[in-house]
């Protein structure tokens, strides 16, 4: 089960609190989730922007892997170009999965201030 990033626009309105613990909630991930509605807002609205755009920014969201999500973004019907940059800042992330070398539309991959360890 995965929130609509549509859900986005509600933080805008009058939704003060969505809680979404023990429902087996994919997406967000539960680092995200721990920080709350407009940090889980706005994990979605940014994958809701990449559609758009074919650029993912996940930095700064304190996530500590690459979810699945991004594979099954990057995959969807319907994208025109795929996921072409993918931006992980500032994020404890040290190690990527394999998965990424299936995306071959990625041109850019950024993680900058990460902990790569491998």
């Amino acid at each position: 089960t995965e929130l609509p990033s549509e859900l986005h626009a509600l933080a805008r309105g009058s939704l003060v609190a969505l809680d979404v613990e023990d429902n087996g909630l994919r997406s967000p991930p539960p680092e995200v989730q721990a920080q709350g509605l407009f940090a889980m807002l706005e994990y979605l609205f940014r994958f809701h922007r990449a559609r758009e755009t074919g650029a993912l920014d996940l930095s700064d969201l304190n996530i500590t892997y690459v979810s699945a999500d991004v594979m099954q973004f990057a995959s969807a019907a319907g994208r025109k170009a795929g996921l072409q940059t993918l931006i992980l800042d500032g994020n404890s992330i040290s190690t990527l999965p394999s998965y990424l070398r299936g995306l071959t539309s990625l041109t850019h991959l950024s993680l900058q201030g990460c902990s790569m360890t491998r």
